[in-house]
């Protein structure tokens, strides 16, 4: 089992580490307010995003917005002997910082998903959380993979790349992703999902 990475671990992420903590992964968190304090009772905790970087081999972010994201996935891309392969993405920012994040890690050979998540604060402790996920290739969606709680969505399509990515009801086995692509691969940096329907997946947006 891969080794993952939190790094923000707010009223959103700090939830989401516990879940992702409680069915059974190694979870090495990060947060610049404090780690001991709000990271997963057990969980390895770093001193810095980079020192992430050097531990997990998927890194998932959930920070206040998207120019510390940025600020972030430089520093990852920036640390040498890292063991990261993908970052994903949960924070709420615009299309703009989730290029410049792309392309800041794409240049040292790191992929992004692009994964903002749907379900409040409430959700994100049921782990009922929506996840909408958009990334250049297929690889990063199979690869980024949760284990939590939630309920599967039915598909829905994006003209680019759309996969959904949600928790089994049950919290166990693999999780369940459904998409497909439009006109073959993708070219560019990803593009912000816009789903038309969640399905039944947690709670509905606020």
């Amino acid at each position: 089992m891969s080794t993952l990475g939190f790094i923000g671990l707010g009223n959103m992420g700090g939830p989401m580490a516990h879940n992702l903590a409680a069915a059974g992964h190694k979870v090495v968190c990060f947060d610049a307010a404090g780690t001991e304090a709000l990271a997963p009772p057990g969980a390895p905790t770093a001193e810095s995003a980079a020192e992430v970087a050097q531990r997990a081999r998927i890194i998932f972010l959930c920070l206040p917005d998207g120019p510390v994201v940025l600020q972030v996935a430089r520093e990852i891309a920036g640390c040498s002997d890292r063991a990261v392969e993908i970052v994903v993405d949960s924070t709420t920012a615009g299309m703009p910082d989730a290029r410049a994040a792309h392309d800041a890690l794409a240049e040292a050979g790191i992929r992004y998903a692009d994964a903002p998540v749907s379900g409040g604060t409430k959700g994100s402790k049921a782990g009922t959380l929506a996840m909408m996920v958009a990334a250049r290739d297929g690889q990063s969606l199979h690869r980024a993979q949760h284990r939590d709680r939630g309920q599967v969505p039915q598909p829905h399509r994006h003209r680019r790349l759309r996969r959904r990515l949600c928790h089994q009801a049950d919290g166990q086995g693999p999780p369940a992703l459904r998409g497909e692509r439009h006109g073959g691969r993708c070219a560019g940096p990803p593009r912000r999902a816009a789903p038309r329907n969640l399905g039944r997946c947690g709670s509905h947006p606020p």
